[in-house]
């Protein structure tokens, strides 16, 4: 039935007698090579590639945004003193239990406290303006395209996430939002400089002809005084708000 011949017939029957179905069944094999290394260090290695990137420990592949076998191999060099190869390190991945895929975007999360802080400081700033100016949230972003998602090592079934915040462009924003009425203002450029800068603060101009001058809040730590009879001239002058009326 197993097609055997006599001679290991005859050599199954002893070791049966003997030891029954577990001798008959064990087999003798080579000692293992002892592993590069170590079980600790294997898992410093998963925690590393899940958890991390290249460009975040600034090491020598500043630019890199995801860990490959070359790169690993040079940090494991670096860091343990060990020179393995990238094959080894990819079955050691496999092992370990991550996969090589692709991450996906998630929407980032704005900070809650950071939001309270600004809405204190905005009905600060509301109450101590003079009756002839405005108050406006003034700010300026450069809106550009997300880099390349590079395929990387993640969990099984649970890709990396990496936190964007929009639409991709190439532009840059200027913006301001009037903080009793609401009303926006807003300029894209390709460039962000003083004379870009300037053809904003005339168009806020034209949306607020009865008023004398504005006061611009930006990042919620300083305004700037702006004279609308004095923008022909680009005449600024900046007013340091006191840390403590913000924290009040």
């Amino acid at each position: 039935m197993v097609h055997v011949c006599r001679q290991t017939v005859s050599h199954y029957v002893p070791l049966f007698n003997e030891g029954g179905l577990e001798l008959l069944l064990h087999r003798d094999v080579a000692p293992l090579r002892e592993p590069f290394l170590t079980e600790k260090q294997q898992e410093e290695i998963k925690h590393l590639v899940l958890t991390t990137t290249p460009a975040e420990l600034g090491w020598d592949w500043d630019i890199a945004s995801a860990w490959n076998t070359k790169i690993l191999q040079s940090y494991v060099h670096h860091r343990y003193g060990i020179s393995i190869s990238r094959e080894a390190l990819r079955k050691l991945l496999h092992r370990t239990g991550p996969s090589w895929a692709r991450p996906t975007y998630t929407l980032a999360k704005g900070d809650p406290d950071q939001q309270k802080n600004f809405e204190r400081q905005m009905y600060l700033i509301k109450n101590v303006i003079g009756p002839d100016s405005v108050p406006l949230y003034i700010d300026e972003t450069p809106i550009r395209s997300y880099h390349v998602l590079r395929t990387t090592w993640s969990e099984v079934g649970h890709p990396k996430q990496v936190p964007k915040c929009g639409h991709h462009a190439h532009v840059s924003l200027f913006g301001t939002v009037n903080i009793h009425k609401g009303k926006t203002v807003l300029h894209q450029t390709t460039v962000t400089n003083t004379e870009t800068f300037l053809d904003f603060l005339r168009m806020a101009k034209e949306c607020y002809p009865d008023r004398s001058n504005y006061q611009c809040i930006s990042q919620g730590s300083w305004i700037i005084t702006i004279s609308f009879k004095l923008l022909h001239s680009l005449s600024t002058t900046c007013t340091n708000v006191p840390r403590e009326c913000y924290n009040a």
